[in-house]
């Protein structure tokens, strides 16, 4: 459903590359936050092609699977929580301010995608997020 939105195709990839398209496209019901290909754009210059070669592939599940929440959230229930814990385990901050949301450093840029499992809200940047 993602790719069919036109700007996930990059996510909706690495995805499959990372073993994550079952997932995605199970029962369910889900919030996902992905990052548009423009905010793949924005990585350091070789981070994603680095992260799509097979060595790295659970690297990289890991990073798809910290931007989905096993939650159904619309954007306007946001202000309501200060985070979510998502798929990989990851407690993930939410800002809601006015009218704008951000989950971690991403601003969501293109909210309540409604899918068949779920949610989509096309964020502006991706979570890369560090081990302490």
């Amino acid at each position: 459903m993602a790719l069919t939105k036109g700007c996930f195709g990059i996510f909706c990839s690495a995805a499959e590359r990372a073993g994550l398209s079952d997932l995605l496209d199970a029962k369910g019901t889900y919030t996902a936050f992905m990052p548009t290909d423009a905010a793949f754009g924005k990585l350091p210059y070789g981070m994603l092609a680095n992260l799509l070669l097979p060595e790295h592939r659970e690297q990289l599940a890991h990073i798809l699977s910290s931007h989905i929440a096993p939650v159904h959230r619309l954007v306007a229930e946001f202000s309501r929580w200060d985070s979510l814990t998502t798929l990989s385990g990851r407690i993930v901050a939410i800002q809601s301010v006015n009218t704008q949301v951000s989950f971690g450093i991403g601003k969501v840029v293109l909210p309540d995608i409604v899918t068949s499992n779920g949610l989509i809200h096309g964020i502006d940047r991706v979570n890369i997020l560090r081990e302490a």
